[in-house]
């Protein structure tokens, strides 16, 4: 599993207690279910939340074969909306083409001109099977959307499918930490059923998804000490 034993510590602490991270939109739920939140970390509440939660005990094979992949659990979304902005291009359509200034803050909640800039630049570059993804995705939530999506929101859907793909058991517990909205629009884009665009999928997301991680490790880094400086 994960090497660091801080980074571990704190990833099986948000693994056993569904509570850690847990989305407001959840807390909800389970207050309604007779859940006591000032009891939240009593071992016999974690254990009957994660039952009303259907939630695995033990990590799946895809997640001991992948154990870098599992610091997603702890990455926080505010950060996420910094490194992984270009997700968004796969869940909006052409009309960010022709996007005001404005449009995009009221829209999309995006107020930084340069994440405009490099938004617009990864879509126009999308490659045809990246494309046809982002046709799929939209295509979905047009189903259920009943607004514009929000930048952030956009993230976590692509984050969410790529977990989805992943590890569906890690999918789950992830899934705690996100909005009821967010999960449904995730639910609504089916699988990819060719291989080849799951693949490019995977190996378009891979890059910013290894960086966020390396960026979260570092944060544990101890600097090696030069025994010759005096």
């Amino acid at each position: 599993m994960i090497d660091d034993e801080n980074i571990a510590a704190q990833w099986w602490r948000w693994w056993t207690n569904p509570c850690e991270g847990m989305h407001p939109d959840k807390i909800k739920w389970l207050k309604a279910q007779g859940i006591v939140w000032a009891d939240r970390h009593e071992p016999s509440v974690i254990i009957k939340i994660r039952r009303l939660m259907n939630l695995s005990c033990l990590p799946d094979g895809q997640m001991t074969a992948a154990p870098s992949r599992l610091i997603l659990g702890l990455v926080d979304h505010a950060e996420m909306e910094s490194e992984l902005s270009q997700f968004a291009c796969l869940v909006l359509d052409d009309s960010i083409l022709t996007a005001r200034p404005s449009d995009w803050e009221q829209l999309h909640g995006v107020h930084n001109t340069e994440v405009i800039r490099d938004l617009i630049s990864t879509f126009r570059t999308l490659s045809p099977g990246l494309e046809t993804i982002r046709i799929n995705i939209v295509t979905s939530l047009q189903r259920v959307q009943s607004e514009a999506v929000k930048i952030n929101q956009a993230i976590l859907i692509v984050l969410g499918l790529y977990l989805r793909k992943f590890s569906p058991v890690f999918y789950q517990r992830w899934l705690l930490g996100v909005s009821d909205q967010v999960a449904a629009y995730i639910h609504e884009v089916p699988l990819l059923s060719r291989d080849d665009l799951l693949q490019e999928f995977e190996s378009w997301v891979d890059p910013a998804i290894e960086k966020i991680i390396g960026n979260f490790v570092q944060q544990f880094e101890i600097p090696l000490l030069d025994l010759n400086e005096a």
